[in-house]
This record gives C-alpha cells, sequence and structure tokens, in this order.
C-alpha cells in the first residue's frame, strides 16, 4: 500500500513515535510525540492518533518512520483481513521487530 493509498482510505489516521508507551489517550500529549519529516499535521478533534513507542520498537523505528510503519503494518492487516485496531497494528509491528 503506498501513502497515497492509505491517505485516501483513512485520511484521518496517524502514526506518530512516542517516547514511551501510551496506553490511554491522555497521554497523547505533544511532549511525548517525536515527529518525522512525513508526519501529517495533527488536526485537534478530527485526526486519529495511534502511537507508535520507540520502546515497543525500537529497531522498526530506527529504520523507518511512524507512517512507513504503520502502513505497512495496515497492509498486513488488510492482507489478514484483520480490522485495522490498535492491538492488531501493533501485533504486525511486533512479529516486524523480532526481524531486526
Amino acid at each position: 500500500m503506498t501513502k497515497e493509498e492509505f491517505t485516501k482510505t483513512y485520511p484521518n489516521l496517524v502514526f506518530v513515535k512516542t517516547k514511551k508507551h501510551i496506553d490511554s489517550q491522555g497521554k497523547l500529549r505533544n511532549e511525548n510525540f517525536i515527529f518525522d519529516d512525513d508526519t501529517p499535521t495533527l488536526v485537534k478533534n478530527a485526526t486519529v492518533i495511534m502511537p507508535l513507542s520507540i520502546t515497543d520498537f525500537p529497531g522498526v523505528l530506527k529504520s523507518m518512520t511512524a507512517m512507513e510503519a504503520g502502513i505497512w503494518a495496515v497492509s498486513k492487516c488488510n492482507q489478514q483481513k484483520w480490522e485495522i485496531t490498535r492491538d492488531n497494528v501493533d501485533s504486525c509491528l511486533a512479529n516486524l521487530e523480532m526481524d531486526f
């Protein structure tokens, strides 16, 4: 899946690197975010942020931006006909992390 295909299908979903594991919406704060060059603009009350922690996926997130990793995970979820959920995306990335 290309970034353009992803954006067309999931226009409000944005993957963002975080300094630590975020387990609740209340912890989605700018001080926890690490923005990549390709991170889309976040729009309050419109953007759905899926945090990807550099502590959970260090190898993956050293070699890819959060958007690249997220798009890869969404592609894998779609191949498996899985719903796009945080748990499923994390599962895909955890498997990829084991390869690093």
